[in-house]
């Protein structure tokens, strides 16, 4: 399923929503968004169309492993 609406990306878990984006080469890279370092910092407080609405495609793609912020 593909959506651009934050009340049906509510519907899920963040393991189970991916963001999908396309760089300028054409490389797609995908961000699950449990592993979003944005989503796994807000999610007690805000629900995850929230989270996406607030933050962006961009801030949702960085991850944190370890403690290092990097992008997919």
């Amino acid at each position: 399923m593909t959506t651009h609406s934050p009340y049906v990306v509510d519907m899920f878990k963040p393991e189970e929503v991916s963001l999908c984006q396309m760089g300028d080469d054409g490389a797609v890279t995908v961000t699950r968004l449990s592993e979003s370092a944005a989503v796994r910092e807000q999610i007690d407080v805000f629900t995850l169309g929230e989270i996406w609405t607030a933050e962006g495609d961009e801030a949702l793609a960085k991850t944190s492993k370890e403690g290092e912020e990097s992008k997919p």
